[in-house]
């Protein structure tokens, strides 16, 4: 890429860390020992997690050097 993005990311956990939540959470939720409202909330931020992560993991790493 040739600019980087104008506007930083705010939530910047790193990956290992993002997928550790994920995971996490994937696992309380299976164990299907929560309130049907707590159970709402937690797969909604498991599917925002989900994403952030997939989006995260195909961003550019890296603005593209001028050759000399």
């Amino acid at each position: 890429m040739d600019t980087p993005p104008a506007e930083p990311l705010r939530f910047e956990p790193e990956s290992e860390l993002l997928c550790e939540y994920c995971l996490t959470l994937t696992r309380v939720l299976n164990s299907q020992s929560l309130p049907p409202d707590m159970e709402k909330t937690l797969t909604g931020l498991l599917c925002e997690l989900v994403w952030y992560f997939a989006d995260m993991m195909k961003a550019p790493r890296w603005v593209k050097g001028v050759e000399a």
